[in-house]
């Protein structure tokens, strides 16, 4: 499982919903945060305790954008960021 790009998109995600909520629903906003950086924080525990260390880079992902501009996204970790993620 691409466990680096759910934590990179679900804090935006939850961003989003947020953003397009009126400032009266305060409860299920702070809900909806503290939802999704719980998951963040699941997410990044499980890529944390499923690191195989010294396999150079790992839950990579790589996406071609645009090709004919060369766009990739590319997102992997090695053994000094996945400390960092956590």
């Amino acid at each position: 499982m691409d466990w680096l790009l759910i934590i990179v998109l679900l804090p935006l995600l939850a961003a989003a919903v947020v953003g397009f909520m009126p400032g009266s629903q305060r409860r299920m906003i702070r809900g909806i945060t503290l939802g999704a950086s719980g998951l963040s924080l699941l997410c990044a525990l499980i890529a944390f305790c499923t690191f195989k260390v010294g396999s150079g880079l790992q839950f990579e992902t790589k996406v071609v954008w645009v090709e004919s501009l060369r766009l990739h996204f590319h997102l992997a970790a090695d053994g000094i960021n996945i400390g960092i993620i956590l």
